[in-house]
């Protein structure tokens, strides 16, 4: 009789939720009653007092965990934010239109005639408009609702994000003072502790247990998908850049040699005829730019040498997408003087290590080719501005602003957007007058869809 192996039973995913100290009960009330589900994970329920606390808890647990679930964006956002020496999957919940409708309707029930436009849900606080319960019921539907906090999310920088409870709470504490609140519904619930001190009503409303239940589905299945992805193909591409590029070849590859050495990186680099190449896989690309956020080799190139250099990641399906990829990311590092990524779905994302750093989708805009043509730009030009757009989550835009965002001269963004208008993809709205002596400065409104 011949002996078999049996396999023990395979690991289960073991998954951080992490949560505002206000929040902790029902959401471990919530994980218990999907524990009688018997799932095929392990939770771990983590707590934080405020935003500033998170990165330290995030990287306290990301070693022997297989992925986080947080509550809320900006939560996501603090963490994301900064560098981190292991990284694993994030997802974030909190409650969607549905359960605010809910908190509100049970407000109204239990208090007749009270007035809705008095109850202010916390997070509105920081976008543009009312804040008020009323505001939400008649102007707010949840894609724009989304697309909103987002923007104003992206946008928001670091130190901000980690000041935005104090500045909230302060905000109801002196509306409360004022007679203008009569209760709040509280999406961040660090700032509970605050309002609880001065006596202000509030409520927090909760995430339902089968929605949290399909994204806890949802990160195990992201979870699965990164282990795969991480062992694709990827070739990172460098090449001199300026005048005298083709006599620094041999100096960058000597450099780089060192840097696979320093690093234990086993690779394989080539010298082709203009730049240099090495073979790796996608943990690695992960690890040298910190998952899409920096770039360790280009900051260590710039020190050991005295000229510059361009440096694109490629990703692909096989390896010839990633040596297509790593040279088109390397070709728009030598434009803008930043490195970039370029991805197995052809986004290209970048300028790295920068707040400018945006995901340029490939067909983020349809009839892409045919823009390009009637404006005389190249498709990736109008690829970028769409994600510039998006990300800003406004049509509208300055000449000076484009600049900025893309890293290139004042004259050049005029040209992009001259062309945008010449083809019928923009027009000047009006414009904006500075308050000291100069000209007044166009305000461009953006159409990429108005021809399709």
């Amino acid at each position: 009789m011949e002996n078999s192996i049996t396999e023990g039973p395979e690991k289960a995913m073991k998954l951080a939720i992490i949560t505002s100290q206000s929040l902790r009960d029902p959401t471990a009330a919530s994980l218990a009653r999907l524990q009688k589900l018997q799932p095929d994970y392990e939770t771990v329920l983590l707590t934080y007092e405020n935003f500033a606390q998170l990165p330290a808890l995030y990287d306290e647990y990301a070693p022997s965990v297989d992925g986080f679930l947080v509550s809320g964006q900006v939560t996501l956002a603090a963490i994301e934010r900064k560098e981190h020496a292991v990284r694993k999957p994030l997802l974030h919940f909190q409650a969607d239109t549905a359960e605010l409708y809910k908190s509100i309707l049970q407000y109204v029930l239990a208090h007749p005639g009270a007035d809705i436009g008095r109850i202010v849900l916390d997070f509105l606080l920081p976008l543009k408009g009312g804040c008020s319960a009323q505001t939400f019921l008649d102007e707010m539907e949840l894609p724009m609702l989304e697309s909103q906090v987002s923007g104003w999310v992206g946008t928001m920088q670091t130190d901000h994000l980690e000041q935005l409870e104090s500045s909230i709470a302060s905000r109801i504490v002196e509306m409360w003072e004022s007679g203008k609140v009569d209760m709040v519904i509280c999406l961040y619930g660090s700032i509970a502790p605050v309002l609880r001190a001065h006596g202000i009503p509030f409520e927090c409303p909760l995430v339902e247990d089968m929605h949290l239940l399909d994204l806890l589905r949802r990160l195990q299945v992201t979870i699965e998908l990164d282990r795969l992805r991480a062992n694709m193909p990827a070739v990172v591409s460098a090449s001199p850049r300026g005048k005298e590029a083709a006599a620094h070849l041999d100096a960058l590859q000597e450099k780089l040699e060192l840097f696979l050495r320093e690093n234990l990186l086993d690779c394989m680099l080539q010298k082709k005829r203009d730049h240099c190449e090495f073979f790796t896989s996608v943990s690695v690309v992960q690890y040298l730019t910190d998952h899409a956020k920096t770039s360790r080799l280009s900051s260590w190139l710039d020190e050991e040498l005295a000229f510059p250099t361009a440096v694109g990641y490629g990703i692909g399906v096989d390896i010839n997408q990633a040596m297509l990829n790593a040279q088109a990311a390397r070709k728009e590092s030598e434009f803008v003087g930043k490195s970039f990524i370029r991805n197995e779905k052809e986004a290209l994302i970048g300028p790295l290590g920068t707040a400018k750093a945006m995901v340029v989708e490939y067909g983020n805009v349809q009839g892409v080719g045919e823009i390009a043509r009637r404006c005389g730009l190249s498709t990736l030009t109008i690829q970028k501005v769409a994600a510039s757009m998006k990300q800003s989550g406004s049509q509208k835009i300055t000449t000076q602003e484009l600049a900025g965002r893309f890293g290139v001269t004042v004259r050049n963004a005029n040209r992009i957007l001259g062309r945008l208008v010449e083809g019928g993809y923009a027009r000047v709205a009006y414009f904006q007058t500075a308050n000291s002596k100069g000209r007044p400065v166009k305000v461009y409104e953006l159409m990429l869809d108005a021809k399709q």
